[in-house]
């Protein structure tokens, strides 16, 4: 716990209340995805630690309650999410103590408010996303939801956010990013009913999205990565 100590002294995150928020947060990250955490610690410069580790808790928080459950159950309590989010940037303050670390992370790396609130819009869109139909769809998705939820990491880099060069290169790295994300997922999403890979791309047999994937000669598709070992 020295270390992290240190690290949120680095940080300038000073009193004992939003320290903890902080130290909350990292165990939110580490126990959700224990390989970021880790990244986060072993690579990241000790002053932006904290601030990263605030930001990804605050992603895979935002995540969790717009893709865990029945969409029903999910729609309110992301409404009431995005409700305290917006609030919190307008005030500084909040009741969860994620999104409190997380808060006072944008105000002291004076992170554009605006990657915020375009990933907050695109989530809530994605609640009832099925797919895209084409490859301009794809690229809008990107835009909306892959580049400003990488930007709330790496923006913070920057003071102020970083220049178009940065982003630039930002973009490029999201796009590449969010195509193998959705190849990754592609058993889990197909079973889910939706396919994130641009349904207007034929194969050589002429047909296009579901109707390629779900042909009888693709049955390692349906199977996951066990079926395609065996193929």
């Amino acid at each position: 716990m020295a270390g992290w100590e240190r690290r949120l002294d680095a940080a300038g995150v000073h009193g004992r209340g939003l320290r903890d928020d902080y130290s909350l947060a990292g165990r939110v990250l580490a126990r959700r995805i224990l390989a970021h955490y880790a990244a986060v610690r072993l690579l990241v410069a000790p002053a932006l630690q904290p601030h990263l580790i605030a930001a990804y808790a605050f992603l895979t928080r935002t995540d969790d309650l717009a893709d865990q459950g029945p969409v029903h159950e999910r729609r309110p309590r992301w409404r009431d999410w995005a409700d305290q989010v917006a609030s919190g940037l307008d005030s500084g303050h909040a009741q969860d103590p994620v999104l409190r670390a997380f808060l006072h992370t944008v105000s002291v790396r004076q992170l554009p408010h605006h990657w915020v609130h375009t990933y907050l819009k695109a989530t809530d869109e994605e609640l009832h996303f099925t797919g895209h139909a084409t490859e301009a769809d794809f690229q809008r998705y990107v835009d909306n939801l892959a580049l400003p939820a990488l930007m709330l990491m790496e923006d913070l880099q920057h003071e102020g956010g970083g220049d178009a060069v940065f982003r630039s290169r930002c973009r490029s790295f999201a796009e590449g990013l969010q195509r193998l994300d959705f190849l990754a997922d592609l058993t889990e999403d197909l079973g889910g009913g939706r396919l994130y890979l641009p349904q207007d791309r034929a194969g050589p047999d002429g047909l296009t999205g579901p109707a390629r994937l779900h042909r009888a000669e693709f049955p390692a598709v349906a199977a996951g990565p066990a079926g395609a070992g065996r193929a």
